[in-house]
């Protein structure tokens, strides 16, 4: 189905990591939780308006730190 006129669209993503980019004029907030973790939580949001038959696709990338333990082995 088609829309027959503009559409708002309002997007929000909420994930753990830090943000390095987002499409379309996106915002990033950093929530009260956790912001000075490793990997802060995040608010993604986008205010897009499409116009009639069109398709968008909105991207971000992100970084998420994992901590890796060394084990040795005694022998």
């Amino acid at each position: 189905m088609v829309a027959l006129e503009d559409v708002r669209l309002s997007i929000r993503k909420t994930l753990r990591g830090a943000v390095d980019s987002q499409s379309d004029h996106g915002e990033t907030v950093k929530l009260g939780k956790a912001i000075t973790t490793d990997n802060p939580m995040s608010r993604l949001t986008w205010e897009i308006t499409l116009k009639a038959g069109e398709e968008r696709t909105v991207t971000y990338r992100y970084k998420v730190c994992v901590r890796v333990r060394a084990t040795t082995t005694m022998r």
